[in-house]
């Protein structure tokens, strides 16, 4: 009977240690993923691809409006508008002298069927129009055999203020015609727009 009561003994000491390190192994590999999970977070908000993708939208918006990238680089077609100083049509402000790019009633037209960049940065007022939302559109104008088609589209809240940047790399054919339409109040002298042809 001593024999037995060892032997069982034994045998609920050695549960309890295969218990043990059992439950010892659990606790190792959940403190493995509690730091797996603190580097990944760490890691996650460590990267911020909205605010990356704004700095270099305003790090192109800077230098596109200076038209430095565009006199200097490697682009030999592009045209940028601006509002008039009556405020009530678009104006060349830059662009090459003799390219396939140029206004015409308001839009730009594409004389070249290619790749173009097309952009644009409006600037909203801090007063607001009492819309329920601000909307910027780039957009191919209707032609023969063609209807008017959004080619890049922001819709922003109605609290937005300050500039905004919408953009989109198309393909435009022969004819086509590019306009603007900005849905609130802007900033005339803090706005522009342009295309530039990629190859």
């Amino acid at each position: 009977m001593n024999l037995d009561m060892e032997s069982g003994r034994q045998a609920g000491m050695e549960g309890q240690v295969r218990c043990c390190h059992r439950y010892l192994l659990l606790q190792v590999w959940c403190s493995l993923l509690t730091v797996a999970v603190i580097v990944m977070a760490a890691f996650l908000t460590s990267v911020k691809p909205k605010a990356a993708e704004d700095g270099v939208l305003k790090h192109i918006q800077q230098n596109t409006s200076q038209a430095n990238l565009l006199q200097s680089g490697p682009f030999t077609s592009y045209i940028q508008l601006k509002k008039s100083t009556d405020n009530r049509a678009w104006e060349k402000s830059s662009g090459c002298p003799s390219c396939p790019l140029s206004l015409h009633n308001d839009s730009v037209l594409c004389m070249k069927t290619s790749l173009y960049l097309i952009y644009a940065q409006v600037t909203f007022t801090k007063q607001s129009s009492g819309r329920h939302r601000k909307v910027v559109t780039l957009r191919r104008n209707p032609s023969e055999g063609k209807s008017m088609k959004k080619l890049a589209e922001g819709i922003f809240p109605n609290s937005t203020e300050g500039s905004v940047w919408v953009a989109n790399i198309v393909k435009l054919s022969r004819g086509d015609s590019i306009s603007l339409d900005v849905v609130d109040d802007f900033l005339k002298d803090h706005t522009y727009w342009g295309v530039l042809q990629l190859d």
